[in-house]
């Protein structure tokens, strides 16, 4: 797992979409699928149900979103100081 598939993961999840995701990072749909699949894999578990009108994130993918933003928080200052 790395930090961008931890972002992409959060786009999705707040988006509830792929479609609507792979439009607001400008990545193909597909791509977006294989991050996100790779997740579930590497943290043995589901954390969307697919459903024909969107996304449900499961209870682990509530929990996950929830480390993912703290993570993305707590590393902000490191990102910044690395860009200047």
């Amino acid at each position: 797992m790395n930090f961008n598939d931890m972002s992409i993961f959060v786009t999705i999840y707040e988006t509830r979409s792929i479609n609507k995701s792979s439009k607001i990072l400008q990545y193909a749909q597909s791509n977006l699928s294989a991050r996100l699949k790779v997740l579930e894999t590497e943290l043995d578990t589901k954390l969307f149900y697919r459903k024909y009108n969107g996304l449900i994130p499961t209870e682990s993918g509530d929990l996950f979103y929830q480390f993912c933003l703290s993570l993305i928080h707590i590393s902000e200052p490191t990102r910044q100081a690395e860009i200047s």
